[in-house]
């Protein structure tokens, strides 16, 4: 199955442009410089993820933060990228929760029921981990706190070796 290149351009903009309507920014960059870098991870794995969902994950990736950060419903989200790919993003997406920690007890097992919903949060994960490290932002350490309940949570099927790795490294973990 090819992918369907005008459905990715719909969601690119639609993800890029509600994002710069809200003046939402990644650090000092525009906001679709972290879109960019969870889309660039879904390719980078995408090999993992069988070809009749590439087009639908690649769409989650780019809107994953969509009904998170913007206000946007989950309806709006699927009138632009469709039922499954906006299923990804409302799994992918916080619950509400008095602190942090909360909202990774509520969210995780969300996103643990749905393989591709694990895999797009995987590659935001990996994304926020490496730009964090890289550029020595105060989230890393919350990432790196983080990272032995996500990996408890998300790793249950031994599957995306290749990404937890990479995940463990940037964390400075022991990989398996």
């Amino acid at each position: 199955m090819s992918l369907d290149l005008a459905l990715i351009q719909k969601a690119k903009e639609y993800a890029i442009g509600i994002h710069t309507k809200r003046n939402q920014k990644y650090g000092n960059k525009p906001y679709d410089f972290h879109l960019q870098g969870v889309v660039d991870y879904v390719y980078k794995y995408l090999d993992y993820i069988d070809p009749t969902y590439h087009t639908a994950v690649i769409c989650a990736a780019w809107c994953h933060d969509v009904l998170e950060d913007t206000g946007e419903s989950f309806n709006d989200v699927k009138d632009v990228i469709g039922y499954f790919a906006a299923k990804i993003v409302f799994n992918v997406t916080d619950e509400n929760g008095l602190d942090r920690l909360e909202k990774q007890l509520k969210t995780l097992p969300k996103i643990m029921r749905c393989e591709f919903s694990t895999y797009t949060k995987m590659c935001d994960r990996l994304s926020n981990g490496n730009h964090s490290k890289n550029n020595k932002h105060s989230m890393f350490n919350k990432y790196k706190k983080e990272h032995i309940l996500f990996k408890y949570v998300l790793d249950r099927k031994n599957m995306y070796k290749d990404m937890w790795d990479e995940l463990e490294n940037i964390f400075n973990e022991k990989t398996k």
